[in-house]
């Protein structure tokens, strides 16, 4: 597995899309039961193939010879029948917990509900940054990224926690703690503009 056992088990997959970012043995991409399964590399199989390398020439098609090749026929049904975009776009990520395929911050954690961090703050250093910087984006995001994934940013909860203020509520919103999850996600204010976002698809889209 990928080293974010605590990420996956709270709700992140991956949407396939042009197949270069998903590790084919290593990345939560094939569903089953609404679930995303971890399939089980066969013997002398490359451990770092890429989803793309089970597409005929074009990227529109799986190729059901290579598919069939290399896993059995429950997951090769499931992988046959997992769509493809008809347009080239890259991978993108989902919340496989979201009912209707819709965001609810109920629906499934990458940080912690309500809380510091996830299971990912107790992650090794080295598995958070390789998870990390597979996101493209500058060094002072990525940064952002971590520290947010490890729990790392200064919301009001975690000032409250520290003694150095008494008030954990948003002082944007007013209505909830400022938990991480919340400021970057729950919040109205957050949520507004996600709701503009490109990114949008990427968390509420699921198959």
């Amino acid at each position: 597995m990928w080293g974010a056992k605590g990420l996956l088990r709270d709700g992140l997959a991956w949407r396939v899309g042009d197949g270069n970012s998903i590790r084919t043995w290593k990345d939560p991409w094939v569903m089953q039961e609404g679930k995303p399964l971890m399939l089980t590399m066969p013997m002398g199989a490359d451990e770092n193939m890429l989803v793309r390398e089970l597409f005929l020439d074009g990227g529109r098609e799986w190729d059901p010879a290579k598919v069939c090749s290399l896993v059995g026929e429950d997951i090769r049904a499931k992988i046959l029948a997992t769509p493809l975009p008809f347009s080239r776009q890259g991978d993108g990520v989902f919340w496989w917990q979201a009912k209707a395929g819709l965001y609810s911050v109920r629906s499934g954690y990458w940080l912690a509900k309500g809380g510091e961090g996830s299971e990912l703050a107790g992650m090794p250093e080295d598995e958070v940054w390789k998870m990390v910087w597979r996101t493209r984006g500058p060094p002072k995001l990525l940064h952002f990224l971590w520290n947010a994934v490890k729990g790392n940013l200064a919301v009001k909860s975690r000032l409250v926690q520290r003694h150095i203020i008494n008030e954990a509520s948003c002082q944007i919103c007013g209505h909830h703690v400022e938990t991480i999850w919340h400021a970057l996600v729950e919040c109205d204010a957050a949520a507004a503009i996600w709701e503009h976002s490109e990114l949008k698809s990427n968390l509420t889209d699921a198959p």
